[in-house]
């Protein structure tokens, strides 16, 4: 793969150093830097590759170009195939979405869901975004960064500056979501405009058993037969502004859509993705990589492929619970095997060995250059100081994550805990008057009512109990050890109370039980168990001002916060010592984060120089192009993998497993005797169902069209091979592989499955074309 894309700011650079660096970047291309940012297209390296198009056909910020068909869906990304708002994306993104729609008696999930016209779409939670416009910001974000600022200095100056220009960004377009992006670490800031659409209504999704074919067995994996799209459509106001779900409201009209080309693509053909990749790490320090391999990832997937276990066994046997953690196991099932994947990745292709090695060669040439003898060294033995201290204290900080991100309860309990602290303090402060005291407890509860709707996904009992029994054996053995973390963090008083006070207040809180038995009873009488009730009662209390009346609920009096808010709670004590450990590791996490941040850019700089190369930004979730061909590869010795799967594969997988399941009446319909030649590979004859291609991708990529060498759509990105999940680290020809589905499966299934005929109709497929 060649560079496309250059990551110099356009308004700050001369003409002069633009060309420069611009040869530069084209005589040192490497492939594992594909990614690329919307600055500058190289036509001559597109053309030479295969691309049939222009330069504005592509990126056109004064005009009309396929990027204003792009689409930001959740964390995914989408485009408009229709002048009616309407978006593809992959039924994995929109997984909850149907999810949240569905009921026991309605499963949309399960059966798949079709609208035939627009009053039967249904409105579902999933953000849209479209890019704007997007300029260079570095000069001003930076602007009073002075060498002499220490890093808190450094970041708060920076957080600073950001929030001004959003502010003042906010001021002259009101109607725009405005976002900030840092490029390069420290370094580079690019402001993004963008148009927020959150009237979203579902408009197909394909059964379960096509949509998800294969499910956690084949995810991350190839071949694949599965048809992971959906549609959905956007609405504005009838003033066409962005505006929340109103039935009045009218389809969105995008400045530009995709045109569909049923004829799809054969092997060796060129293509190429646009879309918004989440995050990949290839500036990154050798002390990083190796963090990420023997600490982060192992980490956090040994707890996911527990939480994952407890999950499956609580709601086996129960079809409701099943389908309400449908989205979260969808979403945990898709990071625990990806980080299986790169954990192997990084070992296999010992890139922690390798950077090491550049590093030190590094720091050797960085000693015999004027410019990097003192700053130089400083930041690289910085760094490592930096990371040494993660790698001390990673059992509190992991800890900590897992607590807050995945005990409900524990979360809860540290939310009300310090609301109560707070409305204690305020009953006690005698120098407030009674209308002061009723605004500050109005402040809190609203406080509270917003840090409680952070919490989403439902809520389990059993499953919140069982965590909790993990987390508490696992905390109470930290916090009876606090002046052994402390003097890893380096910071002895980073806790803010001696090691007796955690040991009185564990004493108290288990009153001669163990951690499991404590855990365990606290758990079962617990009133935070209905989330849901706290968030109503939260709600009604900060819109009324303290005093509370719900006739509905006659167990509850008219001032029902206020009793909770004064007595104790069965998890009380631990929300209190969550709260604080929590609060602390964050400080000192912070403090080590800002150190590195603050001599990234000296890294980076003396990174460049030393190689005589520049660098691509990482992927940020913002606009990126990657291309390449509809390329085979080989993962394992003696194993070839071609580049395209047949709907044949579909009925050889099919029930050998309960991944495969496919109920007859979806296999009856896959079935078609008269199959419209639209929807046949020209070569073979068969219907073709998956593709696969050599592009750099990434998580956020999910939902990116694939187009052709004329920008026609012939594909929807969906996934990456298990070998390619290293991709956030590098990519590399021979292993790195990215999925799409076929736009003539997508086609097919929206014909015989969903008899979709309107629909089809709308996207441009005639009843013409669909004659055999």
């Amino acid at each position: 793969m060649k560079k496309l894309f250059l990551s110099i700011p356009k308004p700050v650079l001369p003409l002069c150093t633009t060309l420069l660096l611009i040869a530069l970047i084209l005589q040192s291309s490497r492939p594992d830097e594909g990614l690329f940012p919307l600055n500058y297209i190289n036509i001559h390296a597109l053309k030479n590759a295969g691309l049939k198009l222009e330069t504005k056909d592509i990126f056109n910020p004064d005009g009309l170009s396929l990027t204003n068909a792009l689409v930001k869906v959740g964390g995914c990304t989408g485009s408009f195939i229709s002048d009616d708002g309407l978006i593809i994306t992959n039924h994995h993104c929109v997984y909850g979405g149907i999810a949240g729609a569905s009921s026991l008696e309605n499963n949309y999930l399960e059966n798949g869901f079709v609208a035939k016209d627009k009053t039967q779409e249904i409105p579902i939670h999933l953000p849209c975004k479209i890019t704007s416009s997007y300029e260079d910001v570095s000069i001003r974000v930076l602007v009073g960064i002075d060498p002499g600022l220490s890093p808190s200095e450094r970041a708060g100056k920076i957080a600073k500056n950001i929030a001004t220009l959003i502010a003042e960004e906010k001021i002259k377009q009101p109607e725009m979501s405005i976002e900030i992006s840092e490029m390069f670490v420290g370094k580079s800031y690019t402001l993004f405009r963008y148009i927020y659409l959150n009237d979203v209504r579902l408009v197909l999704a394909p059964p379960l058993t096509i949509g998800q074919f294969g499910g956690d067995l084949d995810n991350w994996e190839w071949p694949r037969h599965n048809g992971d799209f959906s549609l959905v459509r956007v609405y504005t106001g009838k003033d066409g502004k962005p505006a929340s779900f109103n039935t009045e409201n009218i389809p969105y009209k995008p400045a530009k859509k995709l045109k569909i080309n049923p004829n799809g693509s054969k092997e060796g053909d060129f293509v190429f993705i646009m879309g918004y990749p989440g995050r990949t790490f290839r500036n990154e320090t050798a002390p990083y990589l190796a963090f990420q391999e023997s600490i982060h990832l192992p980490k956090i997937q040994a707890f996911y492929a527990w939480y994952l276990g407890q999950i499956k066994d609580i709601t086996k046997n129960n079809e409701a619970e099943h389908l309400a953690f449908a989205g979260d196991v969808q979403s945990i099932e898709n990071v625990e095997k990806n980080y299986r994947g790169k954990i192997q990745g990084l070992k296999r292709t010992g890139m922690v060995n390798g950077r090491n090695k550049e590093e030190e060669e590094m720091l050797n040439w960085a000693k015999l250059q004027p410019q990097y003898q003192k700053i130089g060294v400083e930041a690289i033995w910085i760094l490592r100081e930096s990371w040494a201290y993660k790698n001390a204290v990673q059992d509190i900080r992991y800890w900590s994550q897992f607590t807050n991100n995945q005990s409900k309860y524990s979360r809860i309990a540290a939310i009300i805990e310090t609301a109560k602290m707070q409305w204690a303090n305020t009953e006690a402060n005698k120098t407030l008057g009674n209308s002061q005291k009723t605004g500050t407890k109005k402040a809190i509860l609203n406080a509270l009512f917003k840090q409680l709707g952070t919490i989403e996904g439902p809520l389990n009992k059993e499953l919140e109990t069982r965590v909790l029994v993990k987390l508490a054996k696992e905390g109470i053995a930290l916090m009876r050890n606090t002046t052994t973390i402390a003097g890893r963090f380096n910071a002895p008083n980073m806790f803010g109370e001696p090691q007796a006070y955690f040991d009185s207040k564990v004493k108290k809180m288990l009153n001669n039980q163990t951690p499991e038995q404590w855990a365990t009873q606290a758990a079962g009488i617990t009133f935070y168990c209905n989330l849901e009730q706290l968030k109503k009662y939260a709600s009604i209390a900060s819109n009324a001002a303290i005093a509370i009346t719900d006739k509905n609920q006659a167990t509850y009096d008219n001032k029902w916060w206020e009793k909770q808010l004064t007595h104790k709670d069965a998890l009380s004590q631990w929300g209190v010592l969550v709260d604080r450990i929590s609060n602390a590791v964050g400080i000192q996490s912070q403090i080590i984060e800002e150190k590195i941040k603050a001599s990234m850019p000296i890294y980076l700089d003396m990174r460049r120089d030393f190689k005589a190369t520049q660098f691509i930004p990482d992927a940020n979730s913002t606009l990126r192009l990657t291309y390449g061909y509809i390329r085979r590869y080989s993962p394992n010795d003696g194993e070839v993998h071609l580049p395209y799967t047949f709907l044949d594969g579909v009925f050889e997988k099919a029930n050998t497993q309960p991944a495969y399941r496919l109920p007859s009446v979806v296999a009856d319909k896959l079935r078609v005797k008269e199959i419209a030649g639209i929807f046949k590979d020209e070569k073979t004859g068969k219907v073709v169902v998956g593709l696969l291609y050599n592009l750099d991708t990434t998580g956020g990529n999910s939902g990116s069209p694939v187009f052709n060498d004329k920008g026609e759509l012939i594909g929807i990105n969906f996934d990456r091979s298990y070998t390619a999940t290293i991709n956030d680290y590098a990519w590399n020809e021979n292993y790195s592989r990215s999925i799409g589905c076929d736009i003539r499966y997508v086609l097919f299934v929206m014909k015989y499955i969903s008899n979709a005929d309107t629909i089809l109709e709308e996207i441009g497929i005639t009843n013409d074309m669909l004659q055999n």
